[in-house]
């Protein structure tokens, strides 16, 4: 499930001959938030600044740095035959 999202970009890239994807997630952690942004190589997000907003960054920066360090440590142990 994972890596279904980076595949799905990885061929829509190649197919569509296009350096960028991008991807409109919901405002939320879930699972298919997780893993739409462990695919992702670079994260922008939109707020308003206001409490919330503000409040909800302290909890999703720490979460995406988690989410991409286990994502890393995953991959380092792949056989590269596989990363290829």
């Amino acid at each position: 499930m994972i890596t279904s999202y980076w595949s799905l970009f990885a061929r829509a890239a190649i197919e569509r001959q296009t350096d960028v994807v991008l991807m409109d997630v919901a405002p939320s952690l879930g699972a298919l938030n997780r893993a739409a942004l462990i695919a992702a190589s670079q994260v922008v997000i939109p707020l308003l600044p206001e409490l919330t907003s503000i409040e909800g960054l302290k909890n999703l920066g720490p979460v995406l740095r988690g989410w991409r360090e286990g994502w890393r440590e995953r991959l380092d142990r792949l056989p590269k035959t596989l990363c290829a």
